[in-house]
């Protein structure tokens, strides 16, 4: 995106870029968070099926599978 054609000014071309290299930056920090929220869900998740896991194995009751 910023390429410049040879001969060739695009009015505006710094701004433009300016603009979407802060936007990129932007993004690119609020999907972070966003995968490391829903990476630490999947992982609370995770602990709490495991835990059901132990107590149906150690309780005897088998499981869906079993």
């Amino acid at each position: 995106m910023d390429r410049t054609v040879p001969g060739r000014e695009m009015t505006g071309a710094a701004q433009f870029s300016k603009v979407l290299h802060r936007s990129r930056a932007t993004r690119a920090a609020v999907a972070k968070l966003r995968s490391r929220l829903l990476g630490l869900e999947a992982k609370m998740r995770s602990y709490a099926e495991g835990e059901v896991f132990v107590e149906v194995v150690f309780e005897g009751r088998g499981g869906p599978s079993c």
